[in-house]
């Protein structure tokens, strides 16, 4: 404070310097007298409290907006413009946030106002030059750009929105800007583009036509196609704009026999609110032909259960049908063929038997009684010849039994349990050859459900086939398995044997009457027997072999989906059945 005693004006003058430099708490102490220049002080005075207050209030108004603009998720800033040096413009104010967002301070912005634009993205300096061009001739823009942040040591994703503040003779003044970080946003944006573009292109790329009805509640005649793909016109005819513009034409072009079967499988859609298919033909609008589609359409229900859309794909199944239609065909008529072929062959089998028989008897009676050597030798042919005839009939006969008994009756059996019926048939052979017999089938292959009198004939071929082709020079070791793979059951046999020479003889192996050692008695049916009863169950044989080392025989049969532990035994003591275990 200055002497009372100091002059008034000088009071003035130092209470004025006082309030320029912001300290508005300055004041002079006055008399009650008349003297003007005292009244002026006496005013300063007043105006000092006042301004003293309104520098406080200003203070905690300018408090409230930085804690504001602090708590927002942008950095807000002023710049006044310099034009003579536009980019190098002073920032009047920068928010607290741009450290975390930008990666770049107040300070750092005051002192090099050039910061923010050089640590823009090279590919987006360009850009953000032509941005700013228009800000400073008084447009309002928003730009997405890429900004180093040096914090976070990334280019990270920025949208700036600027708008400009004109003087009274229109030139810019200053700028205001908000700028936030859209790193994530963008990223989501690009991988929704992406995906976008993707789908595009599925659709485009695809045989199918996708498309979403829009259904209403009050008239099914305003039903609308909200998205129809463009290859609906390469399939029916019809364009993207017939349809949109009518969506009866859709319906209307269905073929008059299929519309029942397509409403009804609609209703069930509408009772069950699942998915379903619907095959039918539609008339091509250019060619007339008729078009099998097989429509796809899954509804789509609103918050009370409504079906409010229909999204669906329907593919040209034209080519497929009319295939499937011709093989309707071919398999009634190869159906009829084959009954005729199985009458014509009972009726050879059968018929002839009687006639072969008589003069098999005729022949045998002509045996007995006086001839001539000549009509001797003559007998005796024909006798051979009709016993050869009846072997052929009755070999036809044993085939034909197993082609006509495929609907004899499926039963849930253990295949052990057969295996150890075979092996008690095959008890002498076995005790005869020494033959050692290995056996391991897994738990869950031993129980089948197939035709037991099958798997016994299959088995029984095949085992007594091993016994029969041994090797003299050494022991016959039979080592038979059984697993499951999925849904099938693998059974092999596998031998030490004789073997086959596959390269000669791959062919002639599963044929009737094919026989490979004329040196072992058998007519070659055994092994035709075999293969027929197997694809007969729908299965397969297939045959590893080496001559001289032995051979393989593996069967593939459709199996049960249960399974029992095995526990069978064999009366046997050279056959070892035991489950899970490895033949020596």
């Amino acid at each position: 404070m200055h002497d009372p005693t100091t002059a008034p004006l000088e009071r003035i003058i130092s209470m004025l310097t006082e309030f320029s430099q912001g300290n508005f708490g300055a004041r002079e102490q006055t008399s009650g007298d008349e003297d003007p220049l005292k009244q002026v002080i006496a005013g300063l005075n007043r105006l000092g409290e006042e301004l003293e207050t309104y520098k406080k209030e200003l203070l905690l108004q300018r408090t409230f907006v930085n804690n504001v603009l602090s708590n927002i998720d942008e950095v807000i800033y002023v710049r006044d413009i310099n034009l003579n040096d536009p980019f190098g413009s002073h920032y009047s104010f920068v928010s607290g946030r741009s450290v975390e967002i930008i990666g770049l301070s107040s300070g750092e912005l005051s002192e090099n106002p050039r910061s923010w634009s050089a640590a823009v993205h090279p590919e987006d300096a360009a850009k953000t030059f032509e941005m700013f061009n228009k800000v400073l001739v008084g447009q309002e823009i928003v730009a997405t750009y890429r900004i180093y942040h040096s914090g976070k040591r990334e280019y990270r994703w920025i949208e700036d929105r600027i708008s400009a503040k004109r003087n009274a003779q229109g030139q810019v003044m200053h700028i205001y800007g908000s700028a936030r970080d859209v790193t994530e946003q963008h990223g989501t944006t690009l991988a929704l583009q992406k995906t976008n573009q993707l789908v595009t292109r599925l659709i485009t790329s695809s045989d199918q036509v996708f498309y979403i009805v829009t259904l209403d509640k009050t008239d099914p005649l305003k039903n609308s196609f909200t998205y129809l793909s463009p290859h609906v016109e390469g399939i029916i005819g019809y364009s993207v704009e017939d349809v949109r513009n009518d969506p009866l034409t859709w319906i209307n072009a269905v073929h008059p026999d299929d519309i029942e079967q397509v409403k009804a499988t609609t209703r069930d859609m509408f009772k069950s609110k699942e998915p379903g298919t619907r095959v039918y033909r539609m008339r091509h609008k250019v060619s007339g032909q008729d078009v099998w589609l097989e429509d796809y359409v899954v509804p789509i229900m609103d918050e009370t259960g409504w079906i409010r859309e229909f999204y669906a794909s329907a593919r040209d199944i034209t080519a497929r049908r009319t295939a499937e239609l011709e093989r309707e065909k071919l398999i009634v008529e190869l159906s009829r063929k084959n009954d005729e072929l199985m009458q014509f062959s009972h009726i050879v089998s059968h018929n002839l038997r009687a006639p072969v028989a008589s003069i098999i008897g005729l022949a045998q009676i002509l045996n007995q009684q006086p001839q001539s050597e000549q009509m001797a030798e003559t007998t005796q042919y024909v006798l051979q010849s009709a016993q050869s005839m009846d072997v052929i009939l009755r070999d036809l006969n044993t085939v034909l039994s197993v082609r006509s008994t495929l609907e004899e009756k499926m039963e849930t059996f253990l295949l052990s349990d057969v295996l150890t019926s075979v092996c008690t048939n095959l008890k002498s052979e076995i005790d005869e050859s020494g033959a050692i017999l290995n056996v391991a089938i897994d738990d869950s292959a031993d129980e089948l459900k197939s035709i037991k009198s099958y798997m016994q004939s299959i088995l029984f071929n095949l085992i007594g086939n091993a016994i029969k082709y041994r090797s003299p020079e050494r022991t016959a070791v039979i080592n038979i398995r059984a697993n499951k793979q999925g849904s099938h059951t693998l059974i092999s046999i596998q031998d030490n044997g004789l073997g086959i020479n596959l390269d000669l003889h791959r062919d002639r192996i599963f044929v009737l009457y094919g026989r490979l050692h004329h040196d072992r008695a058998g007519k070659g049916l055994g092994l035709y027997m075999t293969k027929t009863q197997i694809e007969s169950l729908n299965g397969s044989i297939e045959v590893q072999s080496k001559k001289g080392v032995g051979s393989i025989f593996t069967i593939t049969i459709q199996s049960s989906d249960t399974s029992l532990p095995f526990t069978g035994i064999c009366a046997s003591p050279i056959l070892n059945l035991s489950p899970n275990r490895t033949p020596a």
